[in-house]
């Protein structure tokens, strides 16, 4: 039996809304259900995909509750994570990037650096396609890669005390 990807008694689990919950369990039915009836598949990059979602509605998630992004962007169809966490952006695009606001907010890079490595690896380069360089991985792979989310979820919370049950505390960019 898999060990849960994200502990049901933790303060990730009672910070994420009820569907990024569910989505979680559907990925733990993934790996399971990968273990229970090996098949003949090249890449296990699909048991990745739920908590890319889950980490993607998390970050959005994160931005708005500690004051970084407003609601209308958190709500917009138009608002690409991996852009405002990219630390590498052209200066012409700087303006749009958030990395160097989740530095000075924490006061360190770590979970900076933190989320755009994790976004690199369980997302960025598993799911677009390089010519000469297509990234597969194995089921073993693909589970460390989702617990690495969980992880830096995980980290998060904990290292910003983010509000937890949906009870937001911080100030956010849309009320203050």
């Amino acid at each position: 039996m898999l060990q849960h990807l994200v502990d049901r008694k933790s303060n990730l689990w009672d910070y994420l809304l009820p569907e990024q919950q569910e989505i979680i369990e559907d990925c733990e039915k993934l790996i399971e259900d990968a273990r229970l009836h090996p098949k003949m598949i090249t890449d296990y990059s699909y048991i990745v995909f739920p908590m890319a979602k889950v980490y993607e509605g998390f970050l959005k998630k994160f931005l708005l509750d500690t004051g970084l992004i407003y609601q209308q962007q958190y709500e917009s169809d138009h608002f690409r994570i991996g852009k405002v966490l990219n630390p590498n952006l052209p200066d012409h695009l700087k303006i749009e990037g958030l990395y160097e606001s989740i530095c000075s907010h924490l006061g360190s890079s770590d979970l900076a650096d933190r989320f755009w490595q994790t976004w690199k690896r369980g997302r960025n380069l598993l799911f677009h396609y390089f010519p000469g360089n297509l990234q597969r991985i194995t089921l073993a792979e693909a589970i460390e890669t989702a617990r690495e989310i969980g992880s830096t979820m995980s980290f998060a919370v904990t290292a910003c005390k983010l509000p937890l049950n949906q009870d937001s505390t911080f100030p956010t960019a849309s009320s203050g």
